[in-house]
């Protein structure tokens, strides 16, 4: 991003992200005026080389005007979401757009929806459109007068009472300047193809704050339908006065329409002043600690005040290391760590505060289970998720279990943030979190599977070098391997790795469906550094129980990798499944 390009926040109506779009503006050929001999030495020119926001005006404007010549009927918000919702936010080396000089991180006030994509913007999928009712309630939400409003429609105009929000705006852009809790905001889409489809909702979170879209699937049978859907968000603390950003993007396999999302949490749960009377009343109201000095009784009173009926307080805990900072109680003959005071607790940490801890699973696994041996409980808890996989799927192999625990990880911890190394935080990859961290719940239903047999494991045998003495060893009979052996980056695992790329490459999986009933899977990719990745199909169709579907994974790199890694991920969508492959690749040349 330039240093001269327009950026936000917004002063004037802060819950628009501004700018809208991103279009060239540097170093562009352009016409000159003839007159115009200040800046060229005198010179007289017909053409020069120019730099400014002017630049990027006639490159949006030439933009708009293709649109309108391929879809002469629709309006002005609807071209404009078109631009908006096909932009992206990766430069031509797939990284993310960074700020010039400096090459710092950039946002949605630097960028907005992100660089114009002309060929994508011909065909968005979908829409969000609005017309002259929905700007006159957005700027009732913004305080203007009748009589101001007078001025705009020519008629005596009044606002509703109370005004919509003005971040309820139907704009393809989603931003809350002044957030205080959870809140809700609503969207309208219209369907923009030919044929039934069927959109899935993919989040990129704001940071510290959940959020949540329902539905989060929509289906679409004709042209011309909407369909409208809602986006709970719940912070989970303060945003300290800046925005926190993320992206609501619905994809059908084909169509990618994405919306930057914008955030200034001012506090997040049960403060005065904070909590809408009309949401809260005769409810009762989730409110948690955000720092520890915060008195629950005076939360209790404002949700009181309000309306609500009871409350629930939460106090998240470090759910990621249970040995650490733990409440426990302490000898009063111990006083040489308390400064000589005698007390009947302490905060501990250490491998004693997680024996607590590990004895209460083992307490509850008993309770459920009462015939289990100890040696059964200590299986249970050392093989974790596999365990409670095994029980509910009997009849699942190994690599099957294996494919559920690594597909349903999440690389999050639990601020929504990128888990990160301790204890210094900084950045870290698939070497060090492998498919991220386990998530026993979803791992019990991960709908899609990556199975193998025990032919598949000769076959990865073969690619690292194994003999047929060696592989009689293992199978207890001459085995011989394929000639040429099968790529060792095509065994069906979880992951996908590539140790040794030059050049283009393909790489093949196969996957299980275990759900009910017909579903469509969407193919949803976090592109490795300067690699083009394409899936082949990029939508995949079960219609029942066991059915295998078989995909490819073509990567294309720009250069090389220099030895390291580069990584990204695979993650096949239905809207409310997610199951996702890390990809490492080491490309050697191009």
């Amino acid at each position: 991003m330039a240093g001269f390009s327009s950026m936000s926040p917004n002063t004037l109506t802060p819950d628009i992200i501004k700018p809208d779009i991103t279009a060239p503006g540097v170093n562009i050929l352009a016409a000159w005026s003839l007159a115009n001999t200040e800046l060229t030495a005198g010179r007289t020119l017909d053409y020069n080389i120019i730099s400014g926001t002017s630049m990027s005006c006639p490159h949006a404007s030439a933009v708009a005007a293709i649109i309108k010549s391929c879809h002469p009927s629709w309006s002005p918000a609807a071209i404009k979401s078109a631009i908006m919702t096909t932009a992206t936010v990766l430069d031509n080396t797939r990284n993310f757009i960074k700020k010039n000089p400096n090459g710092t991180q950039t946002t949605p006030f630097d960028y907005g929806s992100g660089h114009i994509n002309p060929v994508a913007a011909m065909d968005p999928g979908l829409i969000y459109d609005f017309d002259s009712s929905d700007i006159i309630d957005f700027l009732c939400s913004t305080g203007a007068s009748s009589a101001q409003l007078k001025n705009l429609t020519g008629k005596l105009t009044y606002c509703k009472n109370p005004p919509k929000p003005s971040y309820d705006f139907n704009y393809p852009s989603i931003g809350v300047s002044k957030m205080n809790g959870s809140l809700s905001v609503h969207r309208t889409v219209t369907y923009y193809g030919e044929g039934p489809t069927i959109y899935c909702a993919l989040l990129e979170y704001p940071s510290n704050v959940n959020v949540t879209v329902i539905p989060n699937e929509i289906k679409f049978a004709k042209f011309g339908e909407k369909m409208s859907f809602r986006i709970d968000f719940t912070p989970f603390k303060s945003s300290n006065g800046s925005f926190v950003f993320g992206a609501l993007t619905w994809s059908n396999g084909t169509h990618r329409v994405r919306s930057p999302i914008g955030l200034n949490v001012l506090s997040v749960f049960c403060k005065n002043n904070t909590l809408d009377p009309t949401l809260i009343k005769g409810k009762v109201v989730v409110c948690t600690i955000e720092v520890l000095t915060e008195d629950p009784t005076e939360k209790a009173i404002f949700v009181e005040q309000g309306g609500g009926v009871g409350m629930i307080l939460i106090d998240p805990p470090d759910i990621t290391a249970p040995g650490v900072n733990i409440l426990a109680a302490w000898s009063l003959a111990n006083t040489e760590l308390t400064a000589g005071r005698t007390l009947d607790y302490n905060i501990i940490s250490g491998t004693s505060m997680s024996c607590p801890h590990a004895s209460a699973v083992a307490a509850i696994i008993k309770s459920c289970h009462p015939s289990w041996s100890p040696a059964a409980i200590k299986s249970a808890i050392m093989t974790t998720v596999a365990a409670i996989i095994k029980s509910c799927h009997p009849s699942w192999s190994p690599a099957a279990i294996k494919s559920a625990i690594m597909t349903t990880a999440t690389v999050l911890d639990n601020t929504r943030n990128f888990i990160k190394k301790n204890p210094n935080g900084t950045q870290i990859t698939p070497f060090d979190y492998g498919s991220g961290h386990i998530n026993p719940v979803a791992a019990m239903d991960p709908r899609l599977i990556y199975d193998f047999d025990s032919s598949d494991i000769i076959d990865f045998l073969c690619s690292t070098g194994a003999s047929s003495a060696q592989l009689k060893n293992l199978t207890g009979k001459l085995t011989y391997c394929k000639n040429p052996p099968k790529p060792s980056y095509d065994f069906n695992y979880p992951s996908i790795g590539v140790s040794k790329m030059n050049g283009s490459l393909s790489v093949h999986r196969t996957v299980t469906y275990y759900g009910e009933g017909p579903t469509i899977y969407c193919a949803l990719l976090e592109y490795p550094s300067n690699v083009n990745v394409t899936v082949i199909p990029n939508e995949l169709k079960f219609a029942k129980f066991g059915e295998k579907m078989s995909f490819r994974i073509d990567f294309t790199p720009f250069k090389s990798s220099n030895g390291s890694f580069v990584f990204g991920a695979l993650t096949w969508s239905n809207g409310t499944h997610r199951v996702r492959s890390p990809i490492g690749l080491n490309v050697l040349s191009v």
